[in-house]
């Protein structure tokens, strides 16, 4: 199979039942089905299941896109697995829960596609490269397939500020052992050269983003769908997701911390993009970001700004049902019931809010945040 190498391409897609058509028109686009899919062989969906949201609130990947990759798949005599590790611990039952939730269990009963978890096996990678992450353990699942195609959803997010490509090989550590990488890297700099450190162990054959319906605001998981109409496909996840800050308004994606960092790494070369527009409008400058005071000061003075006018997580007690997932999922264990939270502890990594499925937690800042935005923008 031939890789179009730099090549991103962008396709307006109405909604979920004008995937086929934007499916079919990226392959024309790539050479046909056997220049990106493969045959007689095991290809892994890697999609982004944040928790149990139903494909309207627009937290994880849609399964009618999902389904429609599967069913192509599935008719070059693939086998097709479908799966993620959400954060946190999660039993088989919760596990079981999310995948009927999101949709991905009708549509893997809909394609003849396979649902895995990615708990229950760990290998321990080296990643000779890194900058932060030298010894990873992660799940053994991409040992025991052929292919990947990685399928995330576009959000906003509270560390990264975009979730995308990049943000989706998270998902391959598996869910208890996520927190432990937040209370070791808890600085957004740093968290940045840790995704980066990921994407060199965690390869994706190709990439198909669902922006067709994106999150905007307050997300991962708290933010407001908006109809972006977007299907976005790629093979590298840094020129990618260069390309999904532009759809989110960033005149400059380099605000994006890590993928500054990957200019300066040099994992990126947004010159090398040769990008693919088959849409008239792809750009949505009113895209609700989320912003960071003092981005790009030293980081000891930045530090410092974020303590005090950063985003804080929130609690609202009418939506709360107590059911103590923010708790458990906490990993500077900042939580208690209440659920109440010790500030000196918070690390400000969102987990909590990913966790959240009722929507009772959530991200803003204060009245100092609120000047220094109007006045720095992202800066």
């Amino acid at each position: 199979m031939l890789k179009p190498r730099h090549q991103v391409g962008v396709y307006h897609t109405p909604d979920y039942f004008s995937v086929d058509k934007s499916l079919e028109l990226l392959i024309k686009d790539w050479g046909g089905e056997d220049q990106i899919f493969p045959k007689n062989s095991t290809v892994l969906l890697k999609v982004n299941l944040l928790f149990a949201y139903r494909p309207e609130q627009a937290c994880t990947t849609h399964p009618k896109l999902v389904e429609s990759i599967a069913r192509k798949l599935i008719k070059r005599n693939n086998r097709v697995l479908i799966g993620d590790s959400p954060g946190g611990w999660i039993s088989l039952s919760t596990m079981d829960k999310i995948f009927t939730v999101t949709g991905m269990k009708k549509a893997a009963i809909n394609s003849g596609a396979e649902l895995i978890s990615f708990d229950q096996g760990v290998k321990q990678y080296s990643i000779p490269r890194a900058a932060k992450l030298f010894q990873i353990k992660l799940t053994d699942i991409m040992e025991k397939v052929d292919f990947i195609i990685s399928i995330p959803k576009l959000k906003t997010h509270g560390l990264t500020l975009l979730t995308g490509a990049v943000k989706l090989n998270y998902g391959f550590i598996p869910g208890s052992l996520k927190g432990e990488l937040h209370v070791r890297f808890p600085d957004f700099r740093d968290f940045a050269d840790v995704i980066l450190d990921l994407s060199e162990v965690c390869p994706s054959d190709l990439i198909i983003v669902d922006a067709i319906q994106s999150m905007e605001g307050n997300g991962p998981a708290g933010g407001t769908p908006i109809n972006t109409s977007l299907l976005v496909g790629g093979v590298n996840p840094l020129e990618v997701d260069y390309i999904l800050a532009k759809i989110m308004g960033y005149t400059n994606p380099l605000e994006i911390p890590f993928l500054q960092q990957a200019r300066q790494r040099k994992l990126l070369n947004p010159e090398k993009i040769k990008l693919q527009l088959r849409t008239d409008s792809w750009i949505y400058p009113d895209f609700k970001k989320i912003t960071k005071p003092g981005l790009f000061l030293p980081p000891h003075l930045s530090r410092m700004l974020l303590k005090i006018a950063g985003t804080k997580v929130v609690f609202n007690l009418d939506k709360c049902q107590h059911c103590n997932r923010c708790i458990f999922s906490c990993p500077a264990k900042a939580l208690a019931k209440g659920p109440t939270i010790d500030r000196r502890k918070c690390i400000s990594c969102f987990c909590c809010q990913e966790n959240c499925q009722y929507s009772a937690i959530y991200s803003e800042k204060p009245w100092l945040g609120k000047v220094l935005e109007k006045i720095w923008g992202n800066a």
